[in-house]
């Protein structure tokens, strides 16, 4: 049996609203809320500082319209000269970004994802994350996340692992670099295949641009 969005039964569900399960016993809203649901000044805690992909606290600060913008090797180039970053907690906004779409058409599945289907993650202290699904903030698929090895360069980065946590998505394995002071770059795997990335960014922070403002900036 699965749960919502297709949660396998027996995965540990969080829940923006409500009551989850904890021990056979109801925790309250008000107390599952105070790690992950964002604050009228939303605020995501890092446990690791960003100093730029040379070390310089000089370096070029991307943004999500560029990494829309960017192809494959771009994005690639990008991901491998990146350090891990610290590993955040509470909610993040998600942008999907698919570079075989072209500049365009990424923008646009970008917009259609954000809007309907895929908005982001939440990370939790237990080291577990679950996405963010529909304008209601459904969440599922919980991962197990570490700092380890990319499959891409060998080299350190933050690892979204849900081979053991969730039936659904088992064979998919994210990877995870801090591109920017508050916007993360993450690569999405397949059974061992690489199939698309993602952007990650601090609610609220004003060096991005939400995915779903489209504007003469985008076309």
């Amino acid at each position: 049996m699965t749960g919502v969005l297709g949660t396998p039964a027996g995965e540990k569900a969080l829940r923006p609203s409500g009551t989850v399960a904890t021990g056979g016993r109801p925790e309250s809203r008000s107390a599952h809320q105070r790690w992950w649901a964002a604050p009228a000044v939303p605020k995501v805690e890092l446990t690791g500082a960003w100093a730029g992909s040379d070390g310089r606290e000089d370096a070029v600060v991307l943004d999500e319209v560029q990494l829309l913008k960017a192809g494959e090797q771009r994005l690639e180039d990008i991901f491998c000269t990146s350090p891990p970053g610290g590993i955040p907690r509470g909610p993040l906004e998600g942008t999907a970004i698919l570079p075989w779409a072209g500049s365009v058409g990424a923008r646009f599945l970008a917009v259609f994802v954000s809007l309907g289907l895929w908005r982001g993650k939440v990370f939790s202290p237990d080291g577990h994350l679950s996405n963010r699904f529909t304008p209601l903030d459904v969440l599922a698929f919980i991962a197990k996340v570490s700092v380890g090895p990319s499959r891409l360069d060998g080299k350190d980065c933050i690892v979204v692992d849900y081979s053991r946590t969730s039936l659904l998505a088992m064979g998919v394995r994210d990877e995870v670099r801090q591109v920017a002071p508050n916007l993360y770059l993450g690569l999405v795997w397949l059974f061992g295949h690489k199939v698309g990335w993602f952007s990650l960014r601090l609610p609220g922070a004003v060096t991005t641009k939400p995915a779903t403002h489209l504007d003469e900036t985008y076309l």
